[in-house]
């Protein structure tokens, strides 16, 4: 399977594909953007409207945005985060899209808790579902069923939108379903795709190639959208070229070209300050349907051990979400990523279990998933029905940690879900989005 992504070449423990190859995890402390003084030409501007610190690196917070911010090369005033709360609050995330991302490999790959099409626990809560992933062929740029899906799961899927095509569940008049392309596998360094997205988009030919082939397949397997799930244009870890940002504009204007209002697109966005810097998201706005922000994996344990995080802190996202802000990016164009899964760590001294307490390496491996460092939301129940482990809410964070022996696991359950489900509702986003619908508690 090779190394789990986010970790040094030399780990070798045990992660399923399942759940470990679903994203590109983030490496801890990844370098700053360098601009003004600090950068190669001594006066580079910041991306995404940031603002250049006295010491010369971007962002959108008072420290950066205060004395010393060099106005020559950018804006020096935070813009603040959109406030849709009060009486001015609309609830558009929580009555706007709701996005639900199903993975086909848990079908073969599982042992347990194998969960088909049909069987997507609280199928009513969703707008959208979306199928993950499909290939792009790295010779032709066709897009293709990787090689563990078949034909009958993925056409078992659309069905389902299909079938509800007079539901009132979805604030287009039924469940759409989407394909995904793409994903953290796909992109991984050393992987034989690993530059497939930036070879692609390079050229008016290849991406032309991409999109007629996307449409076929859309139309052979009854899609109603796409999203791209590319992880990540522009970084060179990754097989990234600095051509990407604005070649990734022109593939989406070029596929709304060709598609109109008969297919949807919209797209994954990173955390990450560092990635998310070679997103054009201000070119790509009028093309895509919405941007999903990847509100999770913002802490991974590691196996050299350090300290005990959440890995979808609400602070945090608020912090991380704020280069979105200075972009001046419309929020309902937003989906708030919410995880189906916990991130756990294995504690160093049982007795501590806060954040930042000490631990010496991933949380032990569910029954299921059999990935050490993550549960499923399923397997996480399991747990507390059994009465094995138990849950209490970490203050601030809205998240929840399920705690047994040495054993240490952040998640979020119904109530946090609808916490920050809240939370964006105050910040004006447009929509939710689930990773992933066949990691949930069945119904």
């Amino acid at each position: 399977m090779g190394t789990p992504l986010g970790f040094p070449a030399s780990f070798s423990g045990p992660f399923s594909s399942d759940l470990a190859n679903y994203h590109i995890i983030p490496k801890a402390n990844t370098p700053q953007t360098p601009c003004g003084v600090n950068s190669a030409s001594g006066s580079a501007s910041c991306p995404l409207e940031m603002c250049c610190s006295k010491d010369g690196y971007c962002a959108n917070t008072p420290e950066y945005c205060g004395t010393g911010c060099q106005s020559a090369v950018g804006p020096c005033t935070v813009r603040p985060r959109p406030d849709c709360s009060g009486a001015s609050n609309k609830a558009t995330a929580s009555k706007g899209r709701s996005v639900g991302y199903y993975s086909g490999s848990n079908v073969y790959i599982r042992p347990c808790d194998v969960v088909r099409p049909r069987d997507i626990p609280n199928m009513d809560r969703y707008t959208h579902l979306y199928y993950t992933f499909a290939n792009i062929n790295p010779d032709s740029f066709a897009v293709e069923l990787r090689p563990q899906d078949n034909e009958t799961l993925v056409r078992e899927f659309t069905a389902l939108g299909k079938k509800k095509k007079n539901s009132t569940s979805s604030t287009t008049g039924g469940l759409q379903t989407w394909i995904a392309v793409g994903g953290g596998g796909f992109s991984a360094t050393g992987s034989s795709t690993a530059t497939t997205w930036s070879d692609m988009v390079s050229t008016d030919e290849n991406r032309k190639a991409f999109i007629t082939s996307l449409v076929d397949f859309m139309d052979e397997y009854s899609f109603q959208g796409v999203d791209l799930d590319w992880e990540y244009p522009g970084s060179a870890a990754n097989g990234g070229l600095s051509q990407d940002t604005e070649k990734l504009v022109r593939l989406v204007k070029d596929m709304r070209s060709v598609f109109g209002d008969k297919y949807g697109v919209s797209m994954v966005i990173p955390p990450d300050k560092s990635y998310l810097v070679n997103y054009d998201l201000v070119a790509m706005e009028p093309y895509v349907d919405s941007f999903g922000f990847m509100a999770y994996d913002l802490h991974v344990a590691s196996p050299e051990g350090g300290k005990v995080q959440a890995h979808a802190d609400i602070r945090e996202i608020r912090d991380t979400m704020t280069p979105l802000w200075s972009a001046g990016i419309d929020p309902a164009k937003i989906n708030l990523g919410l995880p189906y899964y916990g991130r756990g760590f294995t504690l160093t001294n049982k007795t501590c279990s806060d954040l930042d307490c000490s631990y010496k390496g991933p949380s032990v491996p569910g029954n299921c998933a059999q990935s050490s460092g993550i549960m499923m939301l399923s397997e996480i129940q399991d747990l507390l029905d059994e009465g094995t482990a138990k849950s209490s809410t970490i203050p601030n964070v809205m998240m929840k940690k399920l705690t047994w022996s040495n054993q240490w696991v952040a998640y979020d359950d119904e109530e946090t879900m609808k916490q920050k489900t809240a939370w964006a509702d105050e910040t004006c986003l447009g929509g939710v989005m689930y990773w992933s619908v066949d990691q949930d508690v069945r119904s």
